[in-house]
């Protein structure tokens, strides 16, 4: 510790730093200056925004800084940088809830942020962390025998290329056990300083603490991602295609501008009996993170765009798309949040071998698992336009779905037990909902509208405290699709997993 110097720009851990290690290391940044006058014992050390003075590692506080200028300028002296930078991203859904307006960028006007741009394009620098981990390398690392230790999620090596340097050593964290509301990775990397431009993937040791006991999960691997589902997968509109429809809100009902201000998207319409439009398809960046705010499969237009329209000659290979986006939603565990990734780099593969026919019962699979499954927002509406939108990706009545898997029996597929099953409960469900007050005849129901159209919740009573007490109006319709959604996720993890992780769209 005596060839230590730290930092922070936050009070409360500056106060924890000076109290437990004041005396062990070489120094603390920054000082404690001498407030003879002052009326608060830490009032001279804050500046205007309530932080530390002299210690903003985005500004040139710390470059700049006489104590670590010494170290750096000495080439006898060896640099190890530990750093746990801060994670934000401006354009997450969590940034801009705690931070809005102009305040939520300000960092962005730094120096190491303005100088990183120079280097860096794009998306990447919405990152605070990057600025933080860029930084290191560009201004305290010299040469070979300097090296990085970064705590923090790894999408800065994986996915954004943020750096292109020696691996060492690692390990993958649950960042639950770090302050953090969920259990996600974080990972915790050793970095040489040497450059290096081909490595594609790493090794890390995963540890998780249980029951108050470390234990170590094996080895996760992780591998580097290189082309976004948007710049392989998605697709123009087409000739065809005329002005109109509808845009839709994330949770597949059609956008009231009174009510949504964020509307975008200039909708098309399309209904023609072989490229006709059947749905639209959006999915964000690399992230698995918050897939129920970053994919999305609605009957009309997003109402911000971002996607791409299915149509019932391209459906089938969009289809996988969507599926690897839900992939938390099915498989919840630490090592997945913020480790694993979804890409195109198989796209190319993907399309060669769906071509030669090795991938029908994988594409029949994901139709089967979309029809039937609650993830997709698809709903039959009636929209301000007029027009009937029928979700066609259902297996109610005589939709695309039944007719493409019709086709699929009649050139040999045989439905496993499994699929009849599921097939003759979800039939059954049906056969309740067309019972209901709340049913449509006009409508195709898939379960994602029966859910929230269908087992609503009424007024039954009221509580002592005033409030309705409500319940299900249909209590065992509830309870049957509750069992119903469990074996509908089991049958994407015992039958689409598998080859998701094989052509890339997970890694």
């Amino acid at each position: 510790m005596s060839h230590t110097i730290v930092s922070t720009y936050e009070l409360k851990e500056w106060i924890v730093l000076k109290d437990r290690l004041g005396g062990r290391v070489r120094a603390i940044i920054p000082p404690k200056p001498k407030m003879e006058n002052s009326l608060f014992e830490f009032e001279d050390l804050l500046n205007t925004d309530g932080f530390l003075s002299g210690a903003n590692a985005l500004s040139r506080d710390i470059i700049d800084n006489p104590i670590i200028k010494k170290y750096i300028n000495d080439p006898k002296c060896a640099i190890i940088l530990y750093e746990n930078p801060p994670y934000a991203e401006t354009t997450s859904i969590e940034f801009q809830k705690k931070k809005q307006g102009k305040e939520s960028s300000d960092w962005k006007q730094n120096f190491i942020v303005t100088e990183m741009k120079k280097e860096i394009k794009g998306a990447t620098t919405n990152d605070l962390a990057n600025a933080f981990i860029w930084s290191g390398f560009k201004y305290f690392l010299r040469d070979e025998l300097d090296s990085y230790i970064v705590f923090s999620p790894i999408k800065y090596w994986k996915s954004q290329h943020l750096i292109q340097k020696k691996f060492i050593d690692g390990y993958a964290l649950n960042r639950r056990h770090f302050h953090a509301p969920t259990d996600a990775c974080v990972s915790l990397i050793s970095w040489s300083n040497q450059n290096d431009t081909t490595t594609t993937q790493i090794s890390l040791k995963a540890v998780d603490i249980i029951d108050n006991k470390i234990e170590n999960q094996g080895e996760l691997v992780a591998k580097k991602c290189f082309n976004m589902i948007s710049s392989k997968l998605y697709e123009e509109n087409r000739a065809s295609d005329i002005e109109g429809g509808i845009l839709c809100d994330l949770n597949g009902l059609e956008s009231d501008p009174k009510q949504n201000k964020k509307l975008s998207a200039n909708p098309s319409y399309n209904n023609d009996k072989n490229d006709g439009i059947i749905g639209y398809l959006a999915t964000d960046s690399f992230g698995l993170d918050n897939p129920r705010l970053h994919s999305c499969l609605t009957i009309g237009t997003k109402f911000n765009g971002h996607g791409f329209y299915m149509r019932r000659d391209n459906f089938l290979e969009k289809l996988p798309v969507f599926a690897a986006s839900r992939y938390p939603d099915h498989c919840n565990d630490w090592k997945v949040m913020s480790f694993i990734m979804k890409t195109a780099d198989k796209a190319d593969e993907y399309l060669a071998d769906i071509k030669s026919g090795i991938l029908d019962k994988f594409l029949l699979r994901t139709m089967f698992w979309i029809s039937l499954s609650h993830y997709p927002h698809l709903r039959s509406l009636k929209g301000s336009d007029d027009r009937l939108y029928i979700n066609e990706l259902c297996f109610d009545g005589d939709t695309l779905a039944m007719q493409t898997m019709q086709d699929f029996i009649n050139k040999g597929y045989q439905l496993t037990d499994t699929e009849k099953s599921l097939l003759d409960e979800f039939h059954e469900i049906l056969k309740f909902v067309k019972t209901t007050d709340e049913y449509n005849s006009e409508f195709k129901y898939g379960l994602y509208q029966i859910d929230e159209e269908i087992n609503i919740k009424i007024q039954q009573g009221t509580h002592s405290n005033g409030e309705p007490k409500m319940a299900f109006k249909y209590g065992d319709l509830n309870n049957i699709i509750k069992a119903f959604k469990l074996k509908v996720k089991e049958y994407y993890k015992e039958n689409l997993v598998d080859t998701l992780f094989e052509y890339e769209f997970l890694k």
